[in-house]
């Protein structure tokens, strides 16, 4: 099991994500809910996992912004791409 760093969430699924997983996080647009898959996400490239956020919504210095004000440095340790369609 890969552990989401989020306690309650690893207690509900049974002590985290079984490893070989995909996880999706999807809320209905206007439910803050982005907390949860980007501490996850911060976790799991912490331990040396990959993982991707993609949004048609949100614009990357915005996920930016969130990752740093918890403390997370998004952009010097991790690669970030973006792209338009």
């Amino acid at each position: 099991m890969k552990k989401t760093h989020i306690p309650k969430l690893d207690d509900f699924l049974g002590g985290g994500i079984p490893e070989g997983s995909s996880v999706l996080f999807y809320a209905d647009p206007g439910v803050e809910c982005e907390a949860f898959g980007y501490q996850t996400l911060q976790s799991r490239l912490e331990e040396g996992d990959s993982g991707f956020i993609f949004t048609n919504v949100t614009e990357p210095s915005s996920i930016i912004y969130e990752f740093e004000k918890f403390g997370w440095d998004l952009e010097k340790k991790w690669m970030i791409k973006e792209f338009s369609l």
